[in-house]
């Protein structure tokens, strides 16, 4: 696989995954039987999956007119797709170059996912 599409690859899921919790956890939010339990689990994925779904916590209180209010998501969107491409290239080196390229992204990945989960 050529390093340009696998890039693609990567940064298509950096944006598909926070468009699709965002509409997930809307739908949770809005449940007429809301699940506090499904929610946490909900939030939790989230947060393995998108990272810097934390920084949406800055539009706590802004109103749709604000401009914070579109571009704070847009900043976590685009931060979870650079994480993705990061991930990405070293995904690439450990495929074409050495397997030892594996092992930066996943000590880094399990840095946050520990700091978030623990």
């Amino acid at each position: 696989m050529k390093f340009k599409h696998l890039m693609m690859s990567f940064a298509l899921a950096g944006g598909i995954v926070p468009i699709m919790f965002s509409g997930l956890t809307t739908y949770v939010q809005s449940v007429d039987n809301y699940d506090a339990k499904l929610a946490f689990r909900v939030e939790r994925l989230m947060l393995l999956l998108w990272p810097s779904a934390l920084i949406n916590m800055a539009t706590d209180g802004l109103h749709h007119g604000d401009i914070g209010f579109y571009l704070i998501p847009l900043l976590a969107v685009l931060l979870n797709v650079l994480l993705y491409l990061f991930v990405g290239a070293f995904v690439w080196l450990g495929i074409r170059k050495n397997k030892a390229f594996f092992i930066a992204p996943a000590l880094s990945l399990a840095v946050i996912w520990w700091r978030l989960l623990g």
